[in-house]
């Protein structure tokens, strides 16, 4: 056997041209043939001379397949051809009779030819088949099918393995240039026989026409309206080709796949993809449409069918256009709550589920909600998590509102949104891939009936007076106790808010904040509230259900009289209030050893006027009192810095003790001028007065 050096690459041009020799075997020049080795295999060489007995022309090539003695040991690779674009003959080995032989006893592999399309030299899904027949090992005398495909720009790769064991293996190529004259390559190694003739009743050699191609272009929709001129091209996406082996004109499950690829990322040639088929038939082009997109063109959505002829094969023919549009699916989102205080977005709020969200398109463009405008998606109701979305819309402007539940369900959610019959509603501008979330709507359910309570009372500071209303009768440092009637079981509160003004302004209401609160849920009879009220502008409110902690803005729903829960109100105060202040408190208790002071066996008397006088830094004159509670404290709080008293009015059954001066900030502070009474307590504004204490006998 001939032994043969590999050699990596070579280029022979110096072809012979033999005419009217079709149906033989014949050597000649090697035209534009990379040879591409695969180590540690079988070494690929280039020979000029003849090898294994068969006669060759002067100057003709043989390639040969070559090996040690041990083949087996050495089939750690395979050969691969780089072929470029020529008319290309495969031989493939057939008997006397010209009966294709499918394999011997010498055994075979398959021999597969594709299109190396994303030219890694390596069969895949990325490639195209064009041919798959069997290399055969094999003794002298055998004859070889021819078989003719054509390939067009690209890489080529006839790609086989040698057998394990096997002595001889043959594979012949013959390449064809176009003028008809035939240029061979022949692989052999030890082949022995004579030179190939004519094939006998074989059919003589087709040479196929140029390629029949079925090409198009994958894009991504920007605006959701199809194909047009700003899509952009869009790589990565797997294009199918089914063949209608039915011949029922219309893709069905019995349609056998017959080629796969992915639409390019290369430069130049995104979004672009193509099948080269090589029988007639009816054929069908779809795509896989990628997660999060929908398709919109073809705007069917059915496959692009191409019906490939006869003739088109013989004269080659390529079926471009079949693109596909992809439209990045757009969201709205949003959640549904329930107000469950009435003061709009709060952390307290819980989901709402089975509430009805309504999209609206701006027909007229006018950018405002209006009866004019198209009901886009007729409605979608948000989950048990309050969650809801729509998607799938075109590019184009929309509004998202909701319906209420109930005519006893109030919307407190948005307050900064513009409304459309009383309700708000969110401006949403759809674009390629977006996503819009944030869109929330909260409700408060009037669950408060006014007139539950039947009749209610004031008592200020610890009087016997009975007021019917807040305003005109409170001012600022009071202590206001209400007492009402209710019929059934309720939640009623009593709150009092430092305000930035002396009277109710709506545009201003944002500004309150709480300062005190009483509230409670209670059965039916007589039940009383007490808070205090700030020493500065105050608003205080006696209603139905919990406190609201920020109202407003003006024009909302968030406000007790908006939703219908609001029994009395009162405003007042002569100054403007800040933050923190001055404080004083402390105890009156029962002085069981008449130490003076607190013990842990000592009991507080609940129920006794604490009054509080002095004059303010800037010379406002104060007088505020307190009653002690079940535990009988007292505290006065918010206090502007100046000099302050504070006097006990004596409970009954009680006589005096000793009365101790407490401290401010840890260090005592005041004098007692007579009894029950502590005078000169100085404060700033950070002022904490503390062990004001008021000491009891029985």
């Amino acid at each position: 056997m001939k032994s043969v050096k590999s050699l990596s690459r070579r280029r022979l041009a110096d072809a012979a041209v033999i005419e009217g020799l079709e149906g033989r075997t014949l050597f000649s020049g090697l035209l534009g043939l990379n040879l591409v080795t695969s180590p540690p295999g079988p070494s690929l060489g280039i020979d000029g001379g003849s090898a294994s007995g068969i006669p060759l022309a002067s100057g003709n090539t043989e390639v040969t397949v070559n090996s040690p003695n041990n083949l087996a040991a050495n089939l750690g690779g395979s050969p691969t051809l780089v072929i470029p674009g020529a008319l290309v003959q495969i031989d493939i080995q057939v008997d006397a009779s010209g009966n294709l032989v499918g394999g011997n006893p010498h055994g075979g592999q398959d021999l597969v030819v594709f299109q190396d399309l994303n030219g890694n030299s390596t069969f895949d899904a990325g490639d195209t088949l064009l041919l798959q027949g069997t290399v055969n090992a094999f003794g002298s005398g055998g004859l070889r099918e021819e078989f003719v495909f054509t390939p067009t720009d690209g890489s080529w790769l006839p790609y086989f393995t040698v057998p394990a064991g096997a002595e001889q293996v043959g594979v012949q190529l013959d390449v064809l240039p176009a003028d008809a004259s035939i240029l061979s390559l022949d692989f052999a190694n030890g082949f022995t026989g004579q030179p190939k003739g004519t094939l006998g009743a074989l059919p003589p050699l087709q040479r196929n026409g140029p390629p029949v191609i079925i090409s198009g272009t994958k894009y991504s929709d920007l605006t959701g309206l199809g194909l047009s001129p700003d899509d952009t091209p869009l790589g990565g996406v797997t294009i199918n080709l089914y063949s209608d082996a039915n011949n029922s004109g219309a893709l069905d499950v019995t349609d056998p796949l017959v080629g796969t690829t992915t639409t390019s990322n290369a430069a130049g040639h995104v979004g672009q993809y193509s099948f080269s088929v090589s029988a007639a038939g009816t054929y069908f082009v779809q795509e896989v449409v990628p997660a999060g997109y929908i398709e919109t063109a073809p705007v069917s959505s059915a496959p692009y069918t191409i019906v490939v002829t006869a003739t088109d094969l013989t004269t080659g023919n390529t079926y471009g256009k079949n693109d596909f549009d992809n439209y990045k699916i757009p969201y709205i989102k949003g959640n549904k709550f329930e107000d469950i205080t009435g003061n709009g977005f709060s952390s307290d709020d819980t989901a709402l589920g089975g509430v009805k969200i309504l999209l609206y398109k701006d027909s007229n463009k006018d950018g405002v909600l209006t009866a004019a405008d198209a009901l886009y998606a007729t409605t979608t109701t948000s989950a048990v998590d309050g969650s809801f979305s729509f998607s799938k819309m075109p590019v184009g402007k929309y509004f998202v509102t909701e319906q209420l539940p109930s005519s006893k369900w109030l919307s407190t959610g948005p307050t900064n949104q513009p409304k459309f019959n009383g309700i708000p509603y969110y401006t949403v501008n759809v674009t390629a891939v977006s996503v819009s979330t944030g869109n929330r709507f909260d409700n408060f359910y009037e669950e408060c009936d006014i007139t539950n309570v039947s009749s209610f009372y004031y008592t200020i500071n610890n009087g016997t007076t009975h007021y019917s209303t807040l305003n005109g009768h409170v001012h600022e440092g009071d202590q206001v106790m209400v007492c009402f009637n209710l019929k059934t079981p309720d939640t009623i509160t009593l709150v009092s808010y430092t305000a930035p003004s002396s009277s109710f302004v709506a545009s201003k209401a944002g500004e309150q904040v709480i300062f005190d609160k009483a509230t409670g849920t209670f059965g039916p009879g007589w039940h009383c509230l007490t808070i205090t009220v700030p020493m500065c502008f105050f608003q205080i409110d006696f209603i139905c259900g919990p406190a609201i902690d920020h109202f407003g803005p003006a024009g909302s729903n968030v406000f007790y009289r908006a939703e219908k829960r609001l029994f009395d109100a009162g405003q007042g105060g002569t100054d403007y209030c800040f933050n923190g202040g001055g404080a004083i408190s402390g105890y009156v208790f029962n002085d069981k050893n008449k130490s003076g002071t607190r013990n842990s066996g000592d009991v507080g008397i609940a129920g006794v006027l604490i009054t509080l006088t002095g004059t303010t830094s800037s010379g406002h004159n104060v007088k505020l009192y307190r009653l002690t509670d079940a535990n009988g404290f007292y505290y006065f709080k918010g206090l502007r810095a100046g000099t302050y008293s504070i006097a006990e009015t004596q409970p009954k059954g009680f006589t005096d003790s000793v009365d101790p001066i407490g401290t401010v900030n840890g260090t005592n502070n005041g004098k007692q001028v007579a009894n029950d009474s502590i005078s000169s307590i100085v404060l700033n504004l950070t002022s904490v007065g503390i062990n004001y204490d008021f000491a009891e006998n029985t």
